[in-house]
């Protein structure tokens, strides 16, 4: 979604600049630079409102699951089992590495 806002808000951009300098008789020299300063600020703007279309929607996702499935619970610690209980079955070498 972001990468979308961003191709879309700078692209639209560089060519209603492109347009509008074609149309006021401004030079390409001219029109080429402001355009191409038009798309990075575009992409930039486009970038943060993906970002938070992207926050938004997440956050709606997780309150409909809430709303649904009721509120997530936290997963209980599980307990470490003694060492002996743990590796009961593996023989366990003593003798040391040369």
């Amino acid at each position: 979604m972001v990468r979308r806002a961003m191709a879309v808000l700078g692209l639209l951009a560089f060519t209603i600049t492109i347009l509008g300098g074609l149309a006021g008789g401004n030079r390409v020299e001219f029109i080429l630079p402001r355009a191409l300063w038009a798309m990075g600020l575009f992409c930039f703007l486009g970038w943060i409102v993906g970002w938070c279309a992207e926050r938004i929607v997440a956050e709606h996702g997780v309150k409909q699951r809430e709303e649904i499935l009721g509120p997530a619970e936290e997963p209980a610690p599980a307990e470490a089992a003694p060492d002996e209980e743990r590796n009961s079955s593996t023989p366990v070498s003593t003798t040391p590495i040369q």
